[in-house]
This record gives C-alpha cells, structure tokens and sequence, in this order.
C-alpha cells in the first residue's frame, strides 16, 4: 500500500510504500527498477525539485539523487508533515512547531521556530509566502527566501483547523473540524 503521495525524478515514478520501500516505475515503459530502502516508513507526501527527490523520515529529510544514493538533512524535531517543495527549498513542518528550509542540492537547512510549541499540521505554499498551521490553531506566513527565512506574520486563535492552509487571492483559507472555511 502506498504511504504518501507519488514523485516522478528523471522519468521514473517513486512510490513510497507502507513498509518503508519505494517501488520505482519508468513512466514511459512500465519497467520496474530496483527498489529504495528507506531507513523508515516515509511522512507524508515525497516532492521532488532540482533533479532531486526528498522523503520526511522521523527526524531527518532522505534527498537523493538519480543515483539512488541519500544525503540527509536532521530535522531539530520530529517531521509532522511531508515534504513540499516550493520556492526553490524543500519544506517540512516538526513536532517542536518549525518549519525547516532544506536546500535540495547540499541538504544545508534552515530552521524556523513558529513561536508556538505545538506541532505543525500542515504547510502549503502560495504566491509569496509558505503559509503553516500550528496544533494550537496557529496559522503563520513565512517568508521564502533563503537569506530572510523567517516568520512575516503569524495569526494565533484560528481555532481547532485541519489540513493545510491555501491562498485564495489576497486570502489564506483555512479549515476547522466543523467544516467552516475562515479567511484571513
């Protein structure tokens, strides 16, 4: 069964599977490649940018290359999301309520505190900001880039909201338990 959501790099689909394998698949034949150990089941969903695939495992982000070879990237606590990846950085939330910027050539990371302790719950990107909600009904934007990385704006008190945010327009949408979409 798949874990998360697939990845293609380099013409081949990488699907994670529930006991920490990734089945690969070439797109345009169906050949099956070898198989990827990862070192545990995956978190989320995988992404894949700058010819490059990237895996959330525990508290550390898997990057590997064509060659099948991981460099990894540790994680300040344990990875909550999945990895997104959007403006030029890989990006997964911890249970310590950051974020991480993981460059997807030399895995250096870049750690953002959100300012609250409970864990991230979803990120989403938009236009220019990545935009996080925290357990504690947090919902951050953070800026992008890799020099001022950081928290722009922060938004506490959205209440007990699920899955990601997204931007619709000038807006950030966010979710609650009861179905009400709030718009911030």
């Amino acid at each position: 069964n798949a874990w998360t959501t697939l990845a293609v790099l380099a013409g081949i689909v990488h699907v994670p599977l529930l006991d920490g394998t990734v089945a690969r698949l070439d797109v345009a034949t169906g050949f099956a490649h070898a198989v990827w150990k990862l070192e545990s089941r995956p978190v989320g969903d995988a992404a894949t940018l700058s010819n490059r695939i990237a895996f959330a495992l525990d508290d550390r982000v898997a990057i590997y290359a064509e060659d099948g070879k991981p460099v990894y990237a540790r994680l300040p606590g344990m990875a909550t999301t999945g990895v997104l990846a959007d403006h030029g950085a890989f990006w997964v939330g911890d249970a310590r309520g950051g974020i991480s910027r993981i460059d997807p050539l030399t895995a250096s990371l870049h750690h953002i505190a959100s300012g609250s302790k409970e864990p991230v719950v979803g990120i989403a990107a938009g236009a220019g900001f990545l935009y996080a909600l925290t357990g504690d009904g947090t919902l951050l934007a953070v800026e992008t880039k890799a020099a001022a990385a950081g928290v722009a704006w922060r938004r506490p008190g959205v209440g007990d909201s699920v899955g990601a945010p997204a931007e619709a327009g000038d807006y950030v949408a966010v979710a609650d338990r009861r179905g009400l979409v709030r718009l911030f």
